[in-house]
């Protein structure tokens, strides 16, 4: 292998053997990726194309679509994630509106930090707090915090209530999140709906997934894009970067996560015709409450 090649893999072996959240995989990757360069299919390669390709046998051998190498500082959510960007999508609340039939509609796109997103989401839960049902759209949310993650979780239930585990292979530790005071009023006894897609990922999995198996809400729309495997980036050689995963959920209903399954929905339907779906099911289900 080339010099380049050779100290962007030994850079990944590094990382991979000291942070990946599961040793007898990461030391299972370094043996083919080396192979891989050894036998010079990285040689030909320019960046960009390296990056690709190196993406694609990291996760092949993975399973972990969170495992990923591009250019230092693309236009992906690391250069999202400043108060400034956040600040300029309404810190990822797109919208919030109620609907025809008093029903709430909120379009959730990215789980910012609470320190910068909490304050927004609050508004939009105050906002809708007196529909009768609500529907939270994730169709084009690509995850984030797990703190917000459990804020937004907390509107929806009255008892603190256990949401889910984040053990970190590195450390040997176990971080649990539980459901925190809100402000404004919960939305409890009511009917919740979350609409997800194939785009759906990360944070926005763990919120439908937490949500899903504590009976709270009903799941609309595409199995997610199943990737329960936190982490942070870190710098290669050349400009480049990679992310690598350091935890992993951990349900306490389930005692599993949806890494490389997807959070599967209670009605499975395409991603555009999910609002259609959800809307006319709770319609349905708001008038036969009334004729009761």
């Amino acid at each position: 292998m080339n010099e380049i090649v050779e100290s962007i893999v030994n850079k990944i072996d590094e990382l991979f053997i000291r942070h990946y959240i599961e040793l007898d995989l990461a030391k299972d990757l370094v043996v083919k990726i080396r192979t891989q360069a050894e036998h010079g299919s990285y040689n030909t390669l320019d960046l960009d194309k390296l990056t690709v390709i190196l993406t694609k046998d990291l996760q092949s051998i993975t399973k972990d679509k969170h495992v990923r190498v591009r250019r230092k500082a693309v236009n992906e959510l690391s250069q999202q994630l400043t108060p400034e960007a956040a600040r300029k999508v309404n810190n990822g609340f797109y919208k919030a509106e109620i609907l025809d039939d008093n029903i709430g509609y909120i379009d959730f796109r990215l789980f910012y930090p609470t320190a910068w997103a909490a304050e927004t989401g609050a508004a939009a839960m105050k906002f809708i707090a007196n529909t009768d049902a609500l529907i939270i759209d994730l169709r084009k949310n690509g995850g984030g915090d797990p703190e917000m993650v459990a804020f937004m979780c907390s509107y929806f239930f009255e008892e603190r209530t256990h949401l889910n585990d984040l053990y970190c292979r590195e450390q040997d530790s176990t971080e649990q999140f539980w459901t925190v005071y809100v402000p404004g009023p919960l939305y409890v006894d009511k009917p919740l709906y979350i609409l997800t897609s194939s785009y759906t990922f990360s944070g926005a999995e763990e919120f439908s997934y937490n949500l899903k198996n504590l009976n709270r809400a009903r799941i609309i729309g595409e199995t997610t894009k199943g990737g329960a495997n936190p982490g942070s980036w870190h710098v290669l050689p050349e400009g480049l970067e990679i992310f690598v995963p350091i935890a992993k959920s951990i349900n306490p209903i389930t005692k599993d996560n949806w890494e490389g399954k997807g959070v599967v929905p209670h009605v499975k339907i395409l991603a555009d015709k999910a609002l259609t779906v959800a809307l006319k099911e709770i319609r349905a289900k708001l008038i036969e409450k009334k004729e009761v």
